[in-house]
């Protein structure tokens, strides 16, 4: 990354923006932004921050205006996984995606020479969705074209000076991880190997002295979706995993004994 780019991000998260509005002004992923912070040597602010919820009426305002999950994830300075779980809490639904018509279809893909994961962008949808249309209307999607010289310099550089995964690149710049790949083998590019993954004595070390997944994640430079995942493949719970294991069973057993006060009370 270059020196003023990161006197920037440095500069926003001290003036009080978050990494997650960081990440969508430069467009980075919020994981990208925050070793970027690290390396730069900025100290983090503890996690926690209270964020807004919409209310159900908010919410459903939202969804019949046509915004995605992702819009309304920025909007609060969320994860897209948490607009989900409220939908899912007020009991919403999306509304049914806007469709073009066949013609208007045919004319964004074949004259406009749109891919399919613009329209997709445009309408709302995923590229799969696009795909079906496509075949809908007897349509073969027109192979991917060749990138321009620019675009594949600007790939290597995201890559190779900001570190960025194909899978951010990818987000970035509104491409498939594949159709990155292919790039990075055209330029000789060896790619990176995946972080080396959490040993079971590192995690039981960290639950035994009771470090937050969050922080695990942070110390790892990782993704708490990446612990949880190393948590169970070593057969590890979290102090708050286990509470929940249990309730069930706290509940079957209060459920028991209440009824057996009352059969005695009526006996």
């Amino acid at each position: 990354m270059h020196t003023d780019d990161l006197i920037d991000l440095t500069g926003r998260y001290r003036s009080g923006e978050s990494i997650a509005q960081i990440a969508v002004r430069v467009k980075m992923s919020p994981s990208t932004v925050r070793r970027q912070l690290l390396a730069a040597g900025v100290t983090l602010r503890p996690a926690g921050t209270v964020r807004v919820r919409p209310d159900r009426h908010e919410l459903q305002q939202h969804l019949v205006a046509g915004r995605s999950r992702t819009q309304i994830a920025n909007t609060y300075n969320v994860t897209r996984a948490a607009v989900s779980g409220w939908i899912n809490y007020h009991q919403l639904q999306d509304p049914a995606p806007l469709r073009p018509t066949a013609s208007e279809l045919i004319d964004l893909h074949l004259t406009q020479q749109l891919n399919l994961r613009e329209i997709g962008t445009r309408y709302n949808v995923t590229k799969q969705a696009v795909r079906g249309w496509l075949a809908a209307v007897g349509v073969a999607p027109r192979p991917d074209q060749r990138l321009s010289p620019e675009t594949e310099a600007r790939i290597v550089e995201l890559y190779l000076e900001h570190q960025l995964s194909c899978g951010e690149i990818g987000r970035t710049l509104s491409m498939s991880t594949s159709r990155i790949d292919r790039v990075l083998r055209r330029h000789s590019i060896q790619r990176r190997r995946p972080l080396p993954a959490l040993l079971k004595q590192q995690l039981e070390a960290a639950l035994a002295a009771g470090t937050p997944v969050a922080l695990i994640a942070q110390d790892r430079h990782c993704s708490q979706a990446a612990v949880y995942r190393a948590l169970k493949r070593a057969g590890l719970k979290t102090e708050r995993q286990r509470q929940r294991a249990h309730a069930p069973l706290s509940a079957d057993r209060l459920r028991t004994t209440l009824d057996n006060r009352h059969q005695q009370n009526r006996a």
